[in-house]
């Protein structure tokens, strides 16, 4: 497999002040933004090239949970996250090891 190299811009790196990679960090591209139907909160998606050349998407979501029930506002994030965390295993590489 050949790696990635850092000391050129990919175009979908977002340079300027999002990107460190010409100061030994990484490339970052601008965020995206997804706002899921019925008002349920914000996803933000950012695509990250290491120093190594591994390509990753960095997955922050923003949810809105309902007021007053904490256990209902629980059971609303945890629903969240394990929806990323099923897109995101759906989507990833194959790797020895992971289960």
């Amino acid at each position: 497999m050949m790696k990635a190299r850092l000391d050129t811009h990919p175009r979908w790196c977002g340079q300027g002040h999002l990107c460190s990679a010409d100061r030994g960090g990484e490339h970052r591209s601008h965020p995206l933004t997804f706002d899921p139907p019925a008002g349920a909160g914000r996803i933000v998606a950012i695509r990250i090239r290491t120093r190594g050349g591994q390509d990753r998407l960095e997955i922050r979501a923003v949810v809105d949970l309902p007021a007053g029930d904490q256990e209902q506002a629980r059971a609303a994030a945890a629903g969240m996250v394990e929806q990323v965390c099923r897109a995101a295993m759906a989507t990833a590489p194959a790797r020895a090891g992971r289960r």
